[in-house]
């Protein structure tokens, strides 16, 4: 599969700053080609594992910030809580938030650290958590489907 940051580390660990390096070039080539490829408008961000990480990183660039209307996280964790918690409070987005209580690669524990700061922010979310482990739970599609199209009417 692909990956956004690559290390020896656990997946559990904290990332280091060669890591947090290579995040910080990898939502710099995602807002480029947002910006080059999207049509203008507002957007939804999200993604699935590394992907969920990366949408908390690139909802804060300011490049396209003012743009974001809605996160999609699913089996993903927090690289850095106090920014991420500290945007979010700011800028309440609404979100959906999945993870699997089985979860090996991203515990639940880490899952809910992206779960709490939401909530603790006061974003309009949608939990979606279910008994599978590191995977989408597509018998939940339809609630995702039907959570974008009520926050793009």
């Amino acid at each position: 599969g692909f990956a956004w940051w690559l290390r020896d580390a656990p997946p559990t660990d904290p990332l280091d700053e060669a890591s947090i390096q290579q995040v910080e070039n990898s939502v710099e080539l995602v807002v480029d080609y947002i910006l080059q490829e999207a049509p203008e408008g507002e957007i939804i961000v999200g993604g699935f594992s590394q992907g969920a990480a990366m949408a908390l990183e690139i909802m804060q660039h300011s490049s396209i910030q003012s743009s974001v209307k809605g996160l999609i996280l699913i089996s993903g964790k927090v690289l850095r809580p106090h920014n991420v918690a500290k945007y979010l409070q700011k800028n309440p987005i609404p979100a959906v938030w999945m993870h699997g209580e089985r979860d090996e690669m991203v515990p639940m524990y880490q899952g809910l650290e992206v779960y709490d700061a939401l909530m603790n922010a006061g974003c309009p979310l949608l939990d979606l958590r279910h008994a599978k482990g590191h995977m989408v739970d597509l018998s939940q599609k339809e609630k995702i489907v039907d959570w974008v199209t009520s926050i793009t009417r």
